[in-house]
């Protein structure tokens, strides 16, 4: 799947997920912090094979690409697409293990998934969903020119809670290359 290479930049490096990837995977489904943040309940072995296999399955093969994140050659997260091909669309996601949170490494590396989006793939738009008091995760979408395009009061049920939801957006044509974006050390 070389035309779903990311190149590396800096000292990130990405690697598509692959069916053989179960224990990179779990790493992030078995992690409480990373589940926590994701509003979501730490994931069985079955799920999680059930997760590879879907982004795997001929039904799904190039609608969901999903990367590892490596910063000098260490596993620190992972980001991927959900793609809409007929509408040119995708929804975006992504984490970090906790030790690399709110120190840039994400600032660094979604604009590389941006980029990717836009240029390889022919999105013409992109969409993140996330909890609103998820505020880093806020600040990293604003910043990289996503607008907030609606809210979804009590959608999501989660630890015996109904959850809001807050979708952002970005266009192609706000979109800032990465080449413009100030690089975080």
């Amino acid at each position: 799947m070389k035309h779903f290479e990311i190149p590396p930049y800096s000292n990130y490096s990405f690697n598509l997920i692959q069916n053989s990837d179960f224990e990179k995977l779990a790493l992030f489904r078995r992690d409480y912090d990373i589940m926590l943040a994701l509003d979501k309940e730490v994931e069985t072995d079955e799920e999680i094979l059930s997760l590879i296999d879907q982004m795997h399955s001929p039904d799904s093969i190039n609608n969901s690409l999903w990367w590892f994140i490596y910063l000098d050659n260490v596993l620190i997260g992972n980001f991927g697409l959900k793609l809409d091909r007929r509408n040119a669309r995708a929804e975006i996601g992504y984490v970090l293990f906790k030790a690399y949170w709110k120190i840039g490494h994400m600032s660094n590396c979604l604009p590389i998934l941006l980029d990717f989006a836009f240029n390889n793939l022919g999105c013409h738009s992109l969409e993140a969903r996330i909890n609103p008091l998820n505020i880093g995760s806020k600040k990293l979408l604003l910043a990289n020119n996503f607008v907030l395009e609606g809210s979804f009061k009590e959608d999501y049920f989660y630890k015996g809670n109904f959850l809001d939801t807050q979708v952002y957006s970005l266009l192609i044509q706000n979109h800032v290359p990465r080449e413009t974006i100030q690089f975080k050390k």
